[in-house]
């Protein structure tokens, strides 16, 4: 079970990097739109979250069940992160300067697009949720 604990530490790892990446990209727009802001503050939230996961240290310890199937916990964890990462490397190719226009900001979230990276990046705070609770909740059971 350690190789499992270690894989989640690093895939945690990189989830702060891609949420630390969202929060750059839509930072540097200037007078970005409602629905853009909101994705800043999505990644905000997973950021910190991510954060306090990784310096409390409680996944050093964890202990999944015998029977907990890694892959499933990282599964959505691993989709979400690849969705916000495609969104990310699609606004890096654009970006001259280090800015990139609102307009084709945009562009990039029109349609459902916006919703679908909000939902990407709540189906990874809710991912780290069950990744903590099935790691502790194990744990935490008095031994028979």
């Amino acid at each position: 079970m350690a190789d499992a604990a270690s894989a989640i530490i690093g895939i945690v790892a990189f989830g702060l990097h891609v949420a630390h990446k969202v929060y750059e990209v839509i930072d540097s727009i200037k007078d970005a739109p409602t629905d853009v802001l909101a994705l800043k503050h999505d990644a905000e939230q997973i950021a910190s979250l991510l954060l306090q996961l990784q310096q409390s240290r409680i996944l050093d310890s964890a202990v999944l069940p015998p029977s907990a199937d890694v892959a499933v916990l990282k599964k959505p964890f691993e989709d979400a992160v690849g969705e916000v990462e495609l969104f990310i490397n699609k606004v890096a190719e654009e970006r001259r300067d280090g800015e990139i226009r609102v307009k084709k900001l945009q562009w990039f979230l029109k349609g459902s697009r916006c919703k679908k990276l909000r939902g990407s990046l709540a189906s990874l705070k809710i991912s780290i949720i069950a990744i903590v609770a099935a790691s502790t909740s194990y744990a935490n059971q008095p031994k028979l």
